[in-house]
């Protein structure tokens, strides 16, 4: 896989080495909402910055062996399935996945 550094275009040598990089970028701004999402529901429940977030997701992710957007779903999903007052519920799910 192709490094992405913001300050150097990456050099291809061939269409696959361009395609490959592409398919890349799509899964990342694909994920990137969902990923969001769960960093600030992360920040509302430990009243912590983003990047405190983002650590948590990734180290949970190395954990876990789970990619960081797989996790970051199941934290959406777990509180889009809570009941609205369900604050209590939606702690225990997440718990229950770590």
């Amino acid at each position: 896989m192709t490094t992405f550094d913001l300050g150097k275009r990456p050099e291809h040598t061939d269409v696959g080495e361009c395609q490959a990089e592409i398919q890349d970028l799509r899964a990342a701004l694909d994920s990137r909402p969902i990923i969001d999402q769960a960093k600030g529901i992360l920040m509302a429940r430990h009243g912590c910055s983003a990047e405190a977030a983002f650590q948590m997701l990734r180290l949970a992710s190395m954990r876990d062996n789970r990619r960081v957007r797989d996790l970051a779903a199941a934290i959406v999903d777990s509180v889009q399935a809570a009941p609205a007052d369900g604050a209590s519920a939606t702690r225990a799910s997440f718990a229950a996945q770590r």
